[in-house]
């Protein structure tokens, strides 16, 4: 993973291939491993540095893997993009272990929405969830890795909450 400058958000690259080239994908488990690394290393150090570092990460998580959404009849909140929900998983890790350390819910506060508008919205006529959160596109087929992360998703912020 390669770590772009400040001025592009705090978030990661996804890797360099073996001849050097830089692959500039943003995908929601770089950033969010790395979120979680940070956060840890705030816990296990006292090292005000990390916190800095995890804080500023969440930050460019949240202003890149989120969108601004209004439902119908409903008020606007932070509302995950459609992606691979098994990588956004990764990033709730980081987002978990960042509020053990900061205490600050926003990050958390637009997952739960976030899940609990996809509960409605978000799954086909067997309950099996897609992978756009606010139900305006359907996949074709469904994916265990994407059914397993939801509830993983669901359980973390249970048990946080």
């Amino acid at each position: 993973m390669i770590f772009l400058i400040p001025p592009t958000g705090y978030l990661y690259f996804d890797n360099i291939n073996l001849n050097g080239k830089v692959d500039k994908a943003k995908f929601a488990y770089n950033s969010g491993q790395m979120m979680q690394s940070a956060s840890l290393l705030y816990q296990f150090t006292g090292q005000e540095k990390y916190l800095t570092d995890a804080q500023n990460i969440a930050k460019g998580c949240h202003n890149y893997f989120f969108q601004d959404y209004t439902p119908e009849n409903g008020e606007p909140f932070k509302l995950l993009k459609k992606g691979d929900v098994w990588f956004i998983v990764v990033m709730l890790r980081g987002f978990i272990e960042l509020y053990q350390a900061d205490k600050n819910e926003t990050y958390l506060d637009s997952f739960s929405k976030s899940l609990d508008y996809a509960w409605g919205h978000a799954r086909d006529e067997k309950g099996l969830f897609n992978t756009d959160f606010n139900g305006k596109t359907q996949d074709n087929r469904r994916w265990l890795l994407t059914q397993a992360a939801m509830v993983e998703m669901y359980a973390r912020l249970a048990a946080i909450k």
